[in-house]
């Protein structure tokens, strides 16, 4: 879902690497409230409450076909410096971009 979204804002995170910036994971949140099963199709909704500063929060809803919502989650990432691992704010393009997708 956060592939989806990035891309959905004409970027990847490839595209971070190469400029520089990693988002490795910090916090991971899960709450199962009834199963999925094989070959069942998912929706993930994925929703950003707040714009990012040195993190990001990301959270999600699973939903199957019917509609029934199954899971729900959320990841928290942060920025850093690709070459010395120190935290940064998110860039400004990023900010910007973001803005402009959820528009």
């Amino acid at each position: 879902a956060r592939s989806d979204l990035m891309r959905s804002m004409g970027l990847s995170y490839a595209d971070m690497e190469r400029k520089g910036i990693i988002m490795p994971i910090l916090e991971v949140q899960s709450v199962y409230k009834r199963p999925a099963f094989f070959d069942d199709c998912l929706t993930v909704r994925i929703l950003l409450r707040e714009m990012p500063t040195a993190r990001i929060r990301f959270e999600y809803e699973v939903y199957n076909s019917q509609g029934d919502l199954l899971n729900t989650g959320m990841t928290a990432l942060g920025f850093l410096h690709a070459d010395t691992h120190r935290p940064t704010r998110a860039p400004q393009w990023f900010v910007e971009a973001l803005a402009a997708a959820m528009k």
